[in-house]
Order: C-alpha cells, then sequence, then structure tokens
C-alpha cells in the first residue's frame, strides 16, 4: 500500500520521504528534546524542579534523562505526600517541602483544591478551584539552598510555580552571576490568574540581564473566545554555554 501511494504522488510531481528528527534542527516541538541537545555529553545531569507539583516533570525529566540527579521542591502538604509517594522508587530523586522565593521567610502559601493552581499569590476570579487551605510555608532561595548543599552548578532549572517565577529567580542571583545554572524552563502566565503577577517583559528583562536567551515557546495555552495567550512555557540558554 504504501508503494502504491508513493507512485501516485510521484506521478503527479511529489516525492514522500520519512522525516528524521535530529536534535538541534527543529527547537520547539519537545521541550526535553531541545534540552537533550544543550544537554548531550552530559549524562547525568543535575536538574531542579521547582513547584514539584505531584512528580509529573520528574517523570518527564527521568524518561529523557534516566541518569539525571533531580531535587524536587513542593511547599503544599497533601501534594507533597502525593509527590513522595510517586518518586519514592527513584533513587536520584529527593523531594522537598520547600517553597523557593526572593527571600528566607514564613510565608502563606494558597492551596487550591487543583493542586496545579495553587500559588503564593492570590487568586483571582480567571482562576478555577478554590482555596482550600491557607498555611504558613518555609521559603528558602535557591542561593542558600545550594550552598547548605554543596551544590555548585544546576543543568537545568525548571520552575513552575503559579506566577511565584520571578521571585525565585530573585533568590538566584548568586548563581545566576556565577554563571552555574545552563538552562531555565520555567512557565509565563500572560492573564491575570493571580493578583500581583510580575510582567512577562521583567522576567525576560531579568533573563538578558544574566546573559540568557530564549530557545522556544512550548505548550501554549489561550483564552476563549479571546483567542489571546493565557500561558505558556519558555526554554532559556546561558548565551555562552558551549554547543
Amino acid at each position: 500500500m504504501k508503494k502504491i501511494i508513493k507512485s501516485i504522488f510521484e506521478k503527479i510531481g511529489y516525492e514522500i520521504r520519512k522525516t528524521v528528527f535530529i536534535p538541534g534542527e527543529r527547537m520547539g516541538i519537545d521541550p526535553f528534546n531541545d534540552i537533550s541537545y544543550f544537554l548531550r555529553g552530559n549524562p547525568t545531569p543535575l536538574f531542579f524542579d521547582v513547584g514539584g507539583n505531584e512528580g509529573q516533570t520528574v517523570l518527564q525529566m527521568l524518561k529523557k534523562f534516566p541518569n539525571a540527579t533531580i531535587h524536587s521542591f513542593e511547599p503544599g502538604s497533601e501534594t507533597f505526600q502525593t509527590l513522595q509517594n510517586n518518586i519514592r522508587s527513584f533513587k536520584a530523586v529527593r523531594a522537598w517541602n520547600l517553597g523557593i522565593g526572593a527571600e528566607c521567610k514564613l510565608q502563606r502559601f494558597n492551596e487550591n483544591a487543583f493542586s496545579s493552581m495553587s500559588s503564593f499569590l492570590p487568586s483571582t476570579v480567571e482562576t478555577w478551584g478554590d482555596i482550600k487551605k491557607r498555611s504558613e510555608v518555609n521559603v528558602q532561595t535557591l542561593d542558600l539552598f545550594c550552598r547548605d548543599n554543596n551544590i555548585c552548578n544546576i543543568d537545568l532549572l525548571k520552575i513552575d510555580t503559579q506566577g511565584y517565577e520571578y521571585e525565585v529567580l530573585l533568590g538566584a542571583k548568586r548563581l545566576l552571576l556565577e554563571k552555574n545554572i545552563k538552562l531555565i524552563y520555567l512557565e509565563v502566565i500572560f492573564s491575570g490568574m493571580y493578583k500581583n503577577l510580575p510582567l512577562f517583559s521583567s522576567i525576560l528583562s531579568l533573563l538578558e540581564q544574566y546573559k540568557y536567551s530564549p530557545v522556544a515557546f512550548y505548550d501554549q495555552h489561550h483564552k476563549h473566545p479571546e483567542r489571546i495567550l493565557h500561558w505558556c512555557d519558555i526554554l532559556f540558554v546561558y548565551q555562552q554555554i558551549k554547543l
């Protein structure tokens, strides 16, 4: 059947060829394919999963990088228990019941009935789900965490904290200044789902200051019926990384 279809298309001037994916040739389709391109030659990368939720991203990371070491951070107490249960069979994954932000302190965390909507920022009418619990949680900076745990370099910093991404980056000033993070993969919210959301331009300006360039947008969600961008994920790479 394949030969018949091919011959038909050849008669009208078209050639059918199998497409082979070459890492680095087409960016923006699969974030972890793109991440693997920048981390090629590194069989044992170190990943930080800030906003671990129930471990979805950990499983994606391990599927592409089975020998990775991962630190996953989740401030919500109930969600953290689910995260622990989901990763307990992976020896190279460590879960931390911590919030990550711009300074070390106790901070109120708003736990949503939909755990993926929980945030340190107050929600608005554009956020679905109801707040079921507000609790004071321990927040630490990435700079302090890495210092206390003797971590010098991070290959991939993933941040999905429902509007708190800018604060996470502010708490990584030393790591960014010393060029100790190769890739940053984070979520950006463009709509008013939470109060006091940082502007995308603020995040972009901060990362440009530390010499990071955007690679591609992924998993784009649009508001309906307006058809405008609601939120998406973006991968950034340090400009002076050796390719």
